[in-house]
């Protein structure tokens, strides 16, 4: 039909989107903006119901949980990390939690990942080199995994990280260089 190259409708934001990701239950889509704040939208009534300006940096990436509908992560250029729960974005000062203590430096985040299986399990790739497994029970970075190219002798950043569907034991994460694209 004619109408599907039509969007259903449009909301405005404050700043750019760096990302956007669905709650896995279709009620909010929440976006990374370049301001530092996560917005959250009513996609059924096309309007924003919440944004928080945790971040101090822009948000590059953001993840809702599959386990959990209600539970996200987000990531920002400086290398914070928060944990959301969307079922109090809209009380009155809010605010998402850490992750816990790592123990890799965080730079810029590019890219997080709930493990398939186990909620309470997600994993972060960024600039640093590191990928960094979190545990939310154990309220820290419980391993991470770095790639070092034997090319060239450096670490390379990492610019994905991705669970495997059934297997939660096993990670795929990919490096961001032109010069030495692998995935790992």
């Amino acid at each position: 039909s004619a109408d599907v190259e039509k969007p259903q409708g449009s909301i405005t934001a404050s700043a750019k989107f760096n990302d956007l990701d669905w709650s896995p239950d279709n009620s909010i889509l929440a976006g990374a903006l370049d301001n530092g704040i996560v917005e959250f939208f009513s996609p059924k009534e096309l309007k924003s119901v919440a944004k928080i300006g945790k971040h101090t940096t822009p948000v590059n990436t953001l993840k809702f949980n599959a386990k959990q509908d209600n539970v996200l992560c987000s990531g920002d250029s400086r290398g914070e990390i928060f944990i959301w729960d969307i079922n109090k974005i809209t009380s009155s000062g809010y605010a998402p939690f850490s992750p816990g203590v790592a123990m890799t430096p965080i730079d810029e985040v590019y890219s997080l990942a709930w493990n398939q299986s186990l909620a309470h399990v997600f994993a972060s790739a960024g600039s640093s080199g590191y990928t960094s497994i979190w545990d939310l029970k154990a309220k820290k970075e419980v391993l991470h995994l770095s790639y070092t190219s034997p090319s060239t002798g450096a670490k390379n950043h990492l610019s994905v990280v991705e669970w495997h569907p059934s297997n939660s034991t096993k990670i795929a994460t990919a490096t961001g260089n032109d010069n030495d694209p692998v995935i790992l």
